[in-house]
């Protein structure tokens, strides 16, 4: 990284353990996106005064070219896997990773594009619609038809 790494914790007494499992996951951060300027990091326990089990936050904050910050929040999950400073850890730089790799996909242009609604069949799907109506298709009438949510209304036969 560009610029180095910024530990800090809060609620808590600083641990050198934590500190050298938060250099090593943001070390391969790099394989991700090789040009993230900074990433701050912020290991927070809950506040002393609470009673069942301490369950930790971990914010990650990283900033790369083209967009401010990526800003990874894990706060207070619902179960209790947070308890250990380290599996909180592990999991903020999991979601750290994805995100990165998500923006990575965009800059590169990576990501699937939603095709558009093509208009009306060509007279060959047309003519293999009439043989077999599989797949669905909304412009097809019989399709659409089946499809209703109630069967047309009977027509009263003459007599």
């Amino acid at each position: 990284m560009q610029i180095p790494l910024d530990i800090s914790f809060r609620n808590m007494d600083p641990s050198p353990a934590v500190e050298a499992r938060i250099r090593e996951k943001a070390a391969k951060l790099e394989r991700f996106h090789e040009r993230i300027i900074s990433c701050t990091v912020v290991v927070e326990a809950p506040h002393r005064h609470h009673h069942k089990g301490k369950i930790y936050s971990v914010h990650i904050d990283i900033s790369v070219p083209g967009k401010d910050h990526l800003i990874v929040d894990r706060a207070k999950p619902a179960d209790h896997a947070h308890e250990d400073v380290y599996v909180a850890v592990r999991d903020a730089f999991n979601a750290a990773v994805r995100q990165l790799e998500d923006y990575t996909r965009r800059m590169r242009g990576n990501v699937k594009a939603h095709t558009a609604s093509r208009g009306e069949p060509s007279a060959a799907e047309r003519r293999h619609r009439e043989l077999a109506h599989v797949p669905f298709a909304s412009w097809c009438g019989a399709c659409s038809r089946g499809r209703a949510p109630h069967p047309p209304p009977a027509r009263p036969r003459p007599g």
